[in-house]
């Protein structure tokens, strides 16, 4: 397979602070991409960015190859290694193989992953946030969250809320968060491209999520990388960190 492209861009945005970290790593089996959206603090991203290389590896070498798997117990090991943060963060993970048959997703918050498949069809993430998602609102609130004012809060701890109904860390909410992610596979072919980015590229006050995506897709589609759509952001005055990475077969 001839090498595939990859762009990457960040930025901090209106933000006080970067809270974003981003992963892209040659492994043994394939190549690793993933994105990092950290709240309340950036302990946990820089932990997870700095430990999901290694973990993976060694994931991918006990699970003999099974890919779905091996994101499994990468994710349920850095859980177990984020579960006393006070921070939390996003992890949208993808894997793909050194063949680039399929990318391997991982996705355990709402920063969105996209990915152009071997016939032309668009896939996008779900995105585990209650405001945007009734499905995640709805587990919340049977795992004891109370839903108000567009954040998901335990009422045994008043005064702290997440729109987020799946993070690593935030160990306040540990008892109403879902520390599992989404895991699937999509097939890959010579035009296909990955996006992975956090949600300062999207319209917070735009409740048309899937048609923002949809947008951003296009424009990949058009030719643009990393930069080009962390740049439109930033027109668009998006008050959150950003970061994009894009893998183009």
């Amino acid at each position: 397979m001839p090498p595939a492209h990859i762009s990457h861009a960040t930025a901090q945005g209106r933000r006080s602070q970067q809270q974003d970290r981003f992963v892209v790593s040659k492994l043994a089996k394939g190549q690793l991409l993933a994105v990092i959206d950290g709240h309340g603090g950036s302990t946990t991203a820089e932990l997870l960015a700095k430990e999901l290389s290694a973990a993976l590896e060694s994931a991918l070498n006990t699970q003999k190859g099974r890919v779905d798997l091996a994101l499994k117990e990468t994710v349920a090991c850095l859980a177990g290694k984020t579960a006393q943060e006070t921070s939390g963060s996003t992890l949208s993970i993808v894997f793909i193989p050194g063949d680039q048959t399929f990318a391997h997703a991982a996705v355990l918050g709402d920063s969105p992953v996209i990915i152009l498949d071997a016939q032309g069809g668009l896939h996008i993430s779900p995105l585990h946030n209650a405001r945007s998602n009734p499905q995640e609102r709805t587990a919340a609130l049977a795992r004891g969250a109370r839903f108000s004012e567009g954040y998901l809060e335990d009422p045994q701890v008043p005064g702290e809320g997440l729109q987020m109904s799946r993070a690593l860390g935030d160990r306040s909410l540990a008892r109403i968060l879902n520390r599992e992610p989404d895991i699937y596979r999509v097939p890959l072919g010579k035009n296909s491209f990955v996006l992975l980015s956090t949600d300062g590229v999207l319209d917070s006050f735009d409740p048309m999520v899937e048609a923002q995506l949809n947008r951003i897709a296009t424009l990949v589609k058009n030719g643009q990388e990393a930069q080009d759509l962390v740049e439109d952001a930033l027109r668009r005055q998006t008050g959150d960190n950003v970061t994009v990475l894009i893998w183009k077969a």
